[in-house]
């Protein structure tokens, strides 16, 4: 009885909530929204109706009063001096409360500041929003103003078929770039959440092709030149090619289409137009190697040093007109290096730090690191270097590419975002895709747009309100233990995390992921929430597709089923409909593992100890298998050409970086015609722990021995690898539209014993 008697109080509290939100009595847009969102919320946290009037209709009752109401002004809030994110809240007694801010998103701002400081609103991902019932009735005392701790913010995530749902949860979290997907026309809808470009045109990275790729003949000069002396023009933003830094025509064109760039903005936007201009190198580590380039490089030490020079030329003549704009360039690949000349940034050049991971050739960072661990020492000091020399933003990381094991970015978070608000850094652009195939993905995205906006939040503090907001109560210790399970073992691997394959990643047993099933399935007990249980089977995806891919056997086969129902539970938030079918048909060819093929009993009078087949081929971005007939056992490695690129194979070992059993590229004459496989003999060789077969000139046809490697046996063999090479450019005549090489088979072999 009593129990009901509280119920039905707590029911009548929420339907007769007497609240008002009160408006200017000429609203901008903005301050318009910022109401909708309020009575949006709060219409849920009650349940009732919220009014929205007219500063002056007010009729006493509690009361909200949105932007630059009167009351505002009477409390010595100038909302015209106020920068355009920064937001007020200030409560003038019980009933009345001030949440304002500056044109066009602060407003908007205290909005989202007043409905999780005061009533715990949590928009954790673009279909989840908790809004929990609240009985308010009085103000606290309140009188608070900040900012987001960074001027620019983007978590570059991932997209489905529902972009404008992610938009807005991108909004309501302070998000306020949207990297390139502002210029689409469909973006406008966001423009009355005070959301508008940015950046300026052409784009906001690798924009190099897109000032040149109508160059006039008479500025063809200025383009990068190569090592054989010739003027390379690029066709797209991975180029070939950069531009001439020396050239003092360089600086003239440029500023004559940068100063285009800027009136079209205008034009379109002339209340809000973008304020940052990216003018960078395309996508690839060439540098121009002109007489005039090189000396420069030598003038400051390094490439990043001739690159500042030249875009300082440039500021110094924009600023005359546009003391507003920053105009930014990009330390990327061969230009981290900071100069060691002494030069520094002019103040309206913002210098953008992109610190590769370690996965790629030209980079060292350990990115799912922070940057005090050991292993990004150097780009540590990378960053320390250039943030002396400059206003600096950052393009970065949390993922790792070509891999295929978990990676869990948890530390960095907050780690690293604090270490770049002290330097005071202005902009983070974060790379964080591949939304199905990473732990914890929607945690560590609400995590990460917290920090942007403020980052003296405490990382577990903020883990420990995500657990049972997203999972429910009961699940959340166990998640928790989960998500601290795989940081241990994680943080257990002395490594950089991207220079490792997912057959290296030792630590990825399978009792690891015997374990980690084990929580999961616990944790799916403790709920019949469908949101939580979805929530649940999103993070079982993400680690069975790892298991799946790195323990290849029978058991495959049930998981890959497994996988298949996952993916059709959560694929709707994380994926496209696209991307959906490909991890389906992915899972059909797992599906297939269990199925037995044979093995030739000799090759060339030896034993055949080992083969090789599709179903030891390391599935990553650039490695991909295709289905071929002609292949052995029905699937291949590939890789396209445009034109002969060579035609060659060997083993690594990465550990101690030398090469095995390699066969030098074949000229074309010797290469056989009928578009068929054969096996090509590569020679002895001895198994490393680690190491990997190779073929084709760009390595992307790979297959690893990391279960083949014995630590007390007999590791030598002779090797044979199955290639066939497709298309015009290997085969005269052929009417294949592409070119290609394929293999589909390795087997290694040893002399038949003596009897």
């Amino acid at each position: 009885m009593k129990k009901s008697f509280i119920f039905l109080l707590m029911a009548s509290i929420l339907s007769t909530m007497a609240m008002e939100v009160i408006l200017p009595k000429e609203p901008t847009t903005f301050e318009q929204t910022a109401a909708e969102e309020l009575t949006l919320h709060l219409n849920k946290a009650y349940g009732t109706n919220i009014s929205v009037v007219s500063e002056g209709k007010a009729t006493g009752q509690l009361a909200i009063y949105v932007g630059k109401t009167e009351l505002a002004a009477s409390q010595g809030i100038d909302c015209t001096a106020l920068d355009r994110e920064e937001w007020v809240l200030k409560s003038v007694d019980g009933k009345r409360l001030i949440a304002a801010g500056g044109s066009p998103r602060g407003v908007l701002y205290s909005a989202y500041e007043l409905l999780e400081r005061l009533y715990g609103v949590m928009w954790l991902d673009e279909s989840f929003t908790v809004v929990p019932n609240s009985t308010l009735d009085k103000w606290p005392a309140i009188d608070l103003t900040g900012k987001p701790a960074f001027l620019v913010r983007d978590i570059h995530t991932y997209y489905n078929d529902e972009t404008t749902k992610r938009w807005l949860c991108e909004a309501r979290n302070r998000n306020n770039l949207f990297h390139d997907e502002e210029n689409k026309e469909e973006f406008k809808v966001m423009q009355k959440y005070g959301l508008f470009r940015i950046y300026g045109l052409p784009r906001p990275c690798h924009t190099y092709h897109l000032y040149t790729k109508d160059i006039p003949p008479e500025y063809e000069d200025c383009l990068s030149m190569d090592s054989n002396g010739k003027r390379v023009k690029a066709t797209s933003n991975v180029g070939p090619g950069q531009i001439c830094l020396s050239n003092p025509k360089t600086v003239d064109y440029f500023e004559k289409k940068l100063r285009e760039f800027i009136a079209k903005d205008r034009e379109e936007n002339p209340e809000c137009p973008p304020f940052l201009y990216d003018i960078s190198a395309n996508d690839n580590s060439s540098e121009c190697q002109c007489e005039g380039c090189r000396a420069l490089v030598k003038k400051h030490g390094s490439y990043g040093g001739a690159v500042l020079e030249f875009m300082n030329k440039l500021g110094g003549r924009i600023e005359k007109d546009y003391p507003e704009i920053l105009i930014q360039m990009f330390a990327y690949e061969t230009a981290t290096k900071p100069p060691t000349s002494g030069i520094k940034a002019r103040h309206n050049v913002l210098v953008r730090l992109a610190q590769l991971g370690s996965e790629f050739s030209i980079g060292h960072r350990d990115s799912l690191r922070t940057l005090h661990h050991p292993n990004n020492k150097l780009a540590l000091s990378e960053l320390e270097g250039w943030s002396a020399l400059a206003r600096l933003s950052i393009w970065d990381y949390w993922i790792t590419y070509n891999k295929t094991a978990i990676g869990l970015c948890f530390d960095p978070i907050q780690d690293n975002l604090r270490i770049y608000h002290k330097m005071g850094l202005k902009s983070i652009f974060v790379e964080h895709e591949r939304s199905l195939e990473i732990p914890f993905y929607p945690l560590r995205i609400w995590l990460g747009r917290k920090f942007l906006n403020d980052t003296s939040h405490d990382i577990f503090e903020l883990t420990d309100k995500f657990m049972p907001a997203y999972y429910g109560e009961n699940a959340a210790p166990i998640m928790k233990e989960l998500l601290m399970y795989i940081r241990a073992c994680q943080d257990a691997v002395p490594e950089k995390l991207g220079s490792l394959t997912i057959f290296q990643r030792y630590d990825l047993t399978k009792e690891y992921f015997a374990h980690c099933n084990e929580l999961l399935e616990k944790a799916l007990t403790t709920t019949t929430n469908p949101d939580y249980r979805k929530h649940i089977i999103k993070e079982r995806l993400a680690l069975n597709l790892c298991n799946l891919r790195r323990h290849r056997d029978k058991e495959g086969q049930g998981l890959a089923k497994q996988l298949k129902e996952d993916c059709m539970t959560v694929w709707r938030d994380w994926a496209t409909t696209d991307r959906k079918n490909n991890f389906l048909k992915m899972m059909n060819r797992f599906e297939e593992i269990a199925v037995p093929l044979p093995v030739p009993e000799e090759y060339d009078g030896m034993k055949v100890v080992h083969q090789l087949t599709w179903h030891d081929i390391y599935i990553g971005v650039k490695r991909e298998i295709i289905e071929d007939k002609d292949a052995f056992g029905g699937y291949a490695l590939f890789a396209d050409d445009a034109k002969y690129s060579g035609f060659t194979a060997g083993y690594y070992n990465p550990h101690t970086k030398q090469h095995a059993a390699i066969m030098k590229p074949l000229p074309i004459d010797l290469i056989p015609q009928d578009e068929k496989y054969h096996f090509y003999r590569l020679g002895k060789v001895t198994l490393a722990p680690r190491g990997y077969f190779y073929a084709h000139a760009s390595w992307r046809l790979q297959w690893y021995t990391h279960g083949l490697f014995s630590p007390d046996g007999d590791n030598d063999y002779i090797a044979y690898i199955s290639l066939k090479a497709v298309g015009p450019a290997y085969v005269k005549g052929s009417t294949q539209k592409t070119s290609s090489i394929y293999s589909d088979r390795l087997l290694l072999v040893r002399p038949k014993p003596m009897k």
